[in-house]
């Protein structure tokens, strides 16, 4: 029988592992629509970010499909591997809060 430790170990890494593969695989659909020559008139985006923002005006289909990608490999990376095993969050849960003064 798999200990519990190893199957988290097993199921974060997996997920982290498919979380970049799905990253990659829209940056390369991205750039098979660019390759492609689909240039069509895909909209606007606009997002903000604490004081920053970004403003994309008429552009491609494949540019929003590689910034979705970079987005989804990045924030992948970013989180990195955290495992929290169980008796850690029974121990959490069991701590009483700290008082404020």
């Amino acid at each position: 029988m798999m200990d519990i430790h190893l199957a988290q170990i097993i199921a974060v890494t997996t997920y982290k592992v498919f979380s970049l593969l799905a990253g990659v695989a829209l940056c390369f659909l991205g750039y098979k629509l660019f390759m492609a020559g689909v240039w069509g008139h895909a909209g606007d985006a606009e997002g903000n970010f604490g004081n920053n923002k970004i403003i994309i005006k008429k552009a491609a289909p494949g540019t929003f499909f590689v910034l979705m990608g970079a987005l989804v490999i990045g924030v992948t990376l970013v989180q990195g591997l955290h495992f929290t095993t169980s008796s850690e969050i029974g121990k959490k849960q069991n701590e009483k809060p700290p008082l404020i003064d």
